[in-house]
């Protein structure tokens, strides 16, 4: 990540991710029948049966921690980007 290829290599996946993700967390959370299909309630004999709506709702959050951490490392590759370009590098 510190040369320029790696910088906005990495800024160009941060910026995929995020709206990769958003767009997944999105659909999963409203419900949308081909995102989250993985949810069917099954419980195994003397098990307890958890909600669907937990499910999804610890899924959703897990998404969303995850694109604000891609969006920390966009933040941070645009400004090595930056700086390659002040350096005269990129």
């Amino acid at each position: 990540m510190c040369g320029p290829t790696g910088s906005t290599f990495w800024l160009g996946l941060s910026i995929f991710a995020i709206l990769f993700l958003s767009v997944l967390a999105s659909l999963i959370n409203s419900g949308y029948p081909y995102a989250g299909e993985w949810f069917e309630a099954k419980a195994q004999p003397g098990e307890h049966l958890e909600p669907l709506d937990e499910q999804r709702a610890v899924v959703v959050a897990n998404l969303w921690k995850t694109v604000g951490i891609y969006a920390g490392v966009g933040v941070l590759s645009g400004l090595m980007v930056c700086l390659h370009k002040v350096r005269g590098n990129l």
